[in-house]
């Protein structure tokens, strides 16, 4: 049987896995718990980019901020990192934008009319300037911007190596072993039930990225812990689906159900009708599909992370190249595709085109989990006591993964939830359906 934990961490992609390494450094015994490989999703799939200056929008502080405060981090934590076993291949090279067309180049120097004032070394690029630090590069680009602070990191070994570090610490790590339940007494989780027995938990937090919505087991009118709810055809019941209880919303119906509780209340607050009958727990994520390849041309790699406006082409320690990537709402499979293949190759080509004669390497997908206003979800859950949430951080996972996981730990130990209220699970006011799927 599973000894028991101070906090159980269910999801062990970047965000899980972060979560766990700074809690267990702070002396508290964790279980990490994920369905498949450490980094096998999302996390692994992902192009590694860190660049909040392009990725989120200065008009929404907080979590502009947090992008910020996690480029601060990256240095820190990669070399830590690296201390405790595996490097993450960090690299702080900068993020080239270069524009082909004159509305990117207006876009280019508006965002720069802000960014040039964050004394963060950002500059203006003419022609001459860009073919002189990338020569390869698109000679029809007009503009181009260079960001010397931000860069990439390899999403599948950050997973790998905060993992790795969250064991150093003493967190116990379970990897091909899924959470198959819940078990409450009243509003408190008392324990993860597993296929290996339970582990009785003092905290939860759930991190199972675009799993943490309704393609996970914790939503679904008709069967909120694994049915044909309105998330999609890959909800449906069976051995696949063990979190499967008939007439199992949050509220009651069976042992099946993780978030029930024999003679659970019925509450409407604020928040939302979180535990109603037939309602389910209402954490609306759902699922953004994203491809990716690798390509290789020896002798060339450019000098930074790069992005045209359709995509990224970003330098690997490998010596492969990176591109990426699609966004594919409504798709919840990990599988390539030729489309995506092609369009990527498109894509890189069009930032370099000397990459035509690149050799193809390898394509990957992941499904990343979005919410309705783009933000993710962090914080306690309004109904259940110990249960946080660290979810729909969609694209920008790895990137907002330091200060997700420095504000989430400081949360679980001081129980103060004001720096995470733009972020709160109770900012969704009712259950919300998503027609795309």
């Amino acid at each position: 049987m599973p000894p028991p934990v101070d906090l159980a961490i269910i999801g062990g992609g970047v965000i899980g896995c972060a979560i766990a390494w700074r809690l267990a450094q702070s002396g508290a015994s964790i279980a990490l718990i994920e369905r498949g490989r450490f980094g096998n999703g999302a996390s692994g799939a992902t192009a590694g980019i860190i660049a909040p200056l392009w990725h989120i929008p200065p008009d929404n502080p907080p979590l502009f901020q947090m992008g910020l405060r996690s480029l601060q981090l990256f240095p820190q934590w990669a070399a830590e990192l690296a201390d405790a076993g595996i490097n993450p291949e960090f690299q702080q090279t900068g993020i080239l934008r270069i524009a082909l067309t004159q509305p990117d180049a207006d876009d280019l120097a508006q965002s720069f009319q802000w960014q040039s004032q964050l004394n963060l070394g950002v500059q203006w690029l003419k022609p001459d300037d860009l073919r002189q630090r990338e020569p390869q590069a698109n000679p029809e680009a007009i503009a181009a911007v260079y960001s010397p602070q931000e860069g990439c990191i390899r999403g599948q070994r950050l997973t790998h190596a905060l993992a790795h570090a969250a064991a150093q610490n003493g967190a116990t790590l379970y990897e091909n072993l899924p959470a198959t339940g819940l078990r409450r007494a009243k509003n408190r989780i008392t324990a993860i039930e597993t296929p290996n027995g339970p582990i009785p938990t003092g905290q939860v937090i759930l991190a199972a990225g675009p799993w943490s919505g309704p393609a996970g087991p914790w939503n679904s009118p008709a069967d909120p812990l694994s049915g044909a709810g309105p998330a999609g055809p890959w909800n449906t019941p069976g051995p696949a689906s063990p979190w499967n209880a008939p007439a199992d919303p949050l509220s009651g119906g069976g042992p099946a159900g993780p978030l029930n509780a024999p003679n659970a209340p019925v509450i409407d607050s604020p928040a939302g009708p979180w535990n109603a009958p037939n309602a389910p727990l209402n954490l609306p994520v759902r699922g953004v599909k994203g491809q990716r390849i690798l390509l290789r041309l020896p002798g060339f790699l450019p000098q930074s992370a790069t992005h045209n406006f359709t995509g990224y082409i970003a330098p690997r320690l490998d010596g492969n190249i990176l591109v990426a990537s699609t966004r594919e709402e409504g798709q919840f499979n990990q599988t390539t595709t030729a489309g995506a293949i092609a369009h990527l190759i498109a894509v890189a080509a069009r930032a370099y085109p000397n990459l035509t004669q690149a050799s193809f390497i390898a394509a990957r997908a992941g499904i990343r989990p979005a919410t309705p206003d783009n933000q993710p979800i962090i914080g306690p859950h309004p109904i259940i006591e110990n249960l946080t949430i660290a979810t729909g951080h969609d694209a920008i996972g790895i990137m907002l993964s330091p200060a997700t996981a420095e504000l989430t730990t400081q949360y679980i130990l001081d129980r103060n939830p004001t720096p995470l209220k733009p972020f709160t699970p109770a900012r969704f006011p009712q259950p919300i359906a998503h027609q795309e799927f």
